[in-house]
């Protein structure tokens, strides 16, 4: 209704990450920069080939996310995922907390309908929880129900991780 919300995403990069200032201490600002907008452009592609095969849509797959998206294939089809292609990037807000973000994707896992939030880090973050928990929150007002015309009620969210880098059985380089 034209009212700007700040993102979930910006709410929360206040909160401390010890993990992020100790890796910025031993490899110095400059160089941080240069692998932050490395990461974010191959998070970016990632999460572009994760939803297209997910919703069944072509791709042509970089040769550096081939391994993650050979898996992802394979996990997608044993899970029986099922991601909703309207849900997927879809901006939600909560009018009560006056908050906005975009879900990576609304699906059905296991028969339960939730937020499915996609990511490449190295780890999990606490952060990830409060984001995920947030959508959540959003999407159960009845008002944003409404909005984005859900097909039924939220009922859990989960974090897929996509790791980027495969173990080698013999030699265990990365």
């Amino acid at each position: 209704n034209g009212a700007w919300y700040p993102r979930v995403t910006r709410i929360l990069s206040v909160k401390a990450k010890p993990a992020l200032e100790r890796f910025l201490k031993e490899v110095g600002m400059e160089r941080a920069e240069e692998i932050k907008t490395k990461s974010a452009e191959e998070g970016t592609v990632m999460h572009e080939v994760i939803q297209k095969i997910a919703i069944g849509e072509k791709i042509a797959v970089p040769e550096s996310a081939r391994p993650a998206a050979e898996a992802f294939e394979v996990f997608h089809k044993e899970r029986g995922i099922f991601f909703h292609p309207e849900f997927v990037e879809r901006p939600i807000w909560s009018a009560a907390h006056r908050y906005a973000g975009t879900v990576d994707a609304l699906a059905e896992i296991d028969g339960k309908f939730g937020v499915l939030d996609i990511k490449t880090s190295t780890g999990f973050y606490p952060e990830y929880n409060l984001q995920t928990g947030a959508y959540v929150q959003a999407l159960r007002e009845p008002e944003i129900k409404r909005a984005v015309s859900l097909p039924r009620d939220i009922e859990t969210r989960w974090i897929l991780r996509v790791d980027q880098n495969k173990t080698c059985a013999r030699c265990a380089s990365t």
